[in-house]
This record gives structure tokens, sequence and C-alpha cells, in this order.
């Protein structure tokens, strides 16, 4: 939840092409975070049934490296 509040506090940009993706990706963890603190029991169980299924922990492994190569890409090299 802190990580999303810092990134909505300081980089709350809604323009400028593939910047946005950092402040949805805020706006995720900080949504996340509260979802976390205000339903904890429905979190943990939901987060537990999706690591039983071997195949969603890989997608969203994946998905995670494919997005963090590409904010990679354009915070260093564009």
């Amino acid at each position: 939840m802190l990580a999303g509040l810092l990134m909505i506090t300081f980089h709350n940009i809604w323009s400028g092409g593939w910047i946005v993706i950092l402040t949805v990706l805020g706006w995720a963890a900080l949504i996340k975070g509260t979802l976390s603190l205000v339903l904890p029991d429905l979190y943990v169980l939901r987060m537990l049934s999706l690591a039983q299924k071997s195949n969603m922990t890989r997608v969203w492994g994946g998905f995670a490296l494919v997005l963090g190569l590409i904010i990679g890409y354009f915070s260093f090299l564009a």
C-alpha cells in the first residue's frame, strides 16, 4: 500500500504515452494494499487459491517480467 501511495503521490500523470503504465501500477498497488488491510481473510484465501494453480503463477510471473522489461527499456534506453 505504501509503494502505491508513493507512486501516486509523486507520479500521477495520465498523459504522455507509455508513462501512464507507472500511474496505473501505482493505483493497482494502492487498491491491492487497501483491500488486503480491509478484507485480510478474503485476500489471503484468494491468493492461496491462485498460488496453488501452477499455470496462473507462471502466467503472472511472465507478465511481471515482460512489464518490467518494457518499463526498464523506456526508462533507460528510450
